[in-house]
């Protein structure tokens, strides 16, 4: 009897266990099924198909408690690559991202993580300080810009302890490589909320909810943020013998502080010009003064100590010292590292970079005074003459830069409004894409206007004339000349002008200097 119950009992015992046994095996089975099912539709190459559908207790929470910009624009992508012979799919939904190589799911963001937008493409090919060999890893990289919880990316530095909990916005960055996404970058909270992520010619732009647009460049490790370019624009720097003579005797030969009374302005600048009206020479016999000018070569160390990065030379007056005057005046200004413009260039313009952005420059005058000039010397001025060939120089300019400016050295002295020619020209210069046009040679201040034809939205800065920065000329409407500044911008469209104003100074010598 007692055996027969023992037997029982160890049947029931038995029984219970094959039933766990078989339960565990279908729950298993049924897994199994589930799992295949899912990877099934990860195998598709269906976008929508590709995302798998998973809920995130922890994502979902940070839903109900995280309040973002209303302006934000959630973007949902999917971009497909081939890596070393394999299918790589990068999709973008719901506020996540993920990877798949060859259909198999290799990386998703972090749960908590909200990811704004995305995009693929080679943001280092232009950095030399790369240190990984493109061949280690895939060539392009993949970018993210995401909202997190803190301040900081994946590290903080070590004094700081505590993180903020508020979700604020990051740029992080991958690479493949072996078949894992691996970090490249992951930025901190990169300032002003951003709606909008464009990745164009090797820059990235952003556009801020504010409007405000920004670009930004890899260098070596991270993307760093590249600034407008503010420039500086003077005019006509006639040196008179009354001035010359003082400074050579009194001064010590030493020009500097001519320019130094708008230093604050100079200082402010990324590019700075003056238009150098009259030729240097270095034999002090060839000083002369009005009408056929020779100006100390020591001018040029003052304009650069002063703070400006050029000058231009196409005027009326390059020609007044004949070959000695052309070759003295690029002598000194290249030994004073000063750009020039307008003479013995090797283009038909001069090429600039500041803050990543390409400058073209070009410089024309409407004569010589009726100086011929030299055999062999035919590029030591350019002349406003040939329209044809004057648009051809822009479009070659175009071609190869970001923003074109013409300095013009045209119209009629001592006149206050542009004469036809002027408008005849500028006309010229608009329609072939010119962004800016500064003038000179009037030797009294013209307006300055943002110009733009009818039907047509695209403007174009055009300062008629600066008049003069420095005479001697005792006329009275010598007494006020100016300078011109403005702020140029880069962004996904092309060319933005900004800020642009203009400052009246005293230009005649010696009524500036203080007593």
């Amino acid at each position: 009897m007692f055996m027969r119950m023992n037997i029982n009992k160890i049947n029931r015992v038995f029984n219970a266990i094959m039933a766990t046994i078989v339960f565990v095996a279908i729950f298993y089975v049924t897994t199994l099924i589930n799992c295949s099912i899912c990877m099934a539709a990860t195998d598709t190459v269906n976008h929508s198909e590709y995302d798998d559908e998973i809920i995130f207790s922890k994502r979902e929470e940070c839903n109900d408690i995280t309040k973002f910009p209303e302006d934000i624009k959630w973007k949902e992508k999917g971009v497909r690559k081939v890596i070393d012979g394999h299918d790589v799919r990068y999709i973008l939904r719901d506020k996540r991202a993920r990877v798949y190589i060859d259909k198999r799911l290799i990386w998703q963001s972090d749960e908590t993580w909200f990811v704004e937008d995305m995009f693929v493409g080679d943001i280092d090919k232009d950095s030399t300080k790369d240190k990984v060999r493109k061949s280690e890893k895939s060539e392009e990289e993949f970018v993210l810009l995401l909202w997190k919880e803190g301040r900081f990316g994946q590290s903080r530095p070590f004094f700081i302890k505590d993180d903020e909990k508020d979700y604020s916005q990051h740029i992080f960055t991958y690479n493949i490589e072996a078949g894992k996404l691996i970090e490249k970058w992951c930025s901190s909270y990169i300032g002003e909320n951003v709606s909008e992520m464009v990745f164009s010619d090797d820059t990235l732009y952003l556009t801020h909810l504010s409007g405000e647009k920004s670009r930004w460049k890899w260098f070596s490790f991270g993307f760093e943020k590249l600034e407008s370019v503010n420039i500086l624009v003077a005019g006509d720097n006639l040196m008179h013998k009354e001035i010359y003579e003082d400074i050579l005797k009194n001064h010590n030969s030493d020009f500097e502080f001519l320019y130094n009374r708008i230093g604050d302005k100079l200082k402010e600048s990324d590019l700075s010009i003056i238009n150098l009206e009259t030729p240097l020479v270095y034999d002090a016999s060839m000083y002369s003064t009005y009408p056929c000018f020779g100006t100390p070569v020591s001018v040029a160390k003052g304009i650069k100590d002063a703070g400006f990065d050029g000058v231009t030379l196409s005027t009326n007056h390059r020609l007044d010292k004949g070959i000695t005057g052309i070759e003295d005046t690029i002598k000194a200004l290249d030994e004073y590292d000063l750009i020039h413009v307008g003479s013995m260039d090797e283009k038909p313009y001069v090429p600039v970079k500041r803050n990543e952005i390409e400058f073209a420059l070009l410089n024309y005058t409407y004569g010589t005074n009726g100086i011929k000039v030299k055999k062999g010397y035919e590029n030591s001025v350019n002349y406003l003459d040939d329209e044809e060939k004057i648009r051809e120089d822009i479009r070659e300019a175009k071609k190869n830069s970001d923003c074109v400016i013409v300095f013009a050295h045209w119209g009629n002295e001592y006149t206050k409004e542009p004469v036809k020619s002027q408008l005849i020209w500028r006309d010229v210069f608009y329609e072939e894409g010119v962004d800016i046009v500064v003038g000179t040679h009037p030797h009294v201040i013209q307006k300055y206007e943002m110009y733009k034809e009818k039907n047509n939205d695209r403007e174009m800065l055009i300062y008629y004339s600066l008049g003069n920065f420095v005479s001697a000329n005792q006329r009275k409407d010598h007494n006020s000349g100016g300078i011109g500044t403005f702020t140029v911008t880069k962004s996904v469209d092309g060319i933005e002008i900004s800020d642009e104003e203009f400052f009246k100074i005293e230009t005649i010598y010696p009524n500036f200097i203080d007593k």
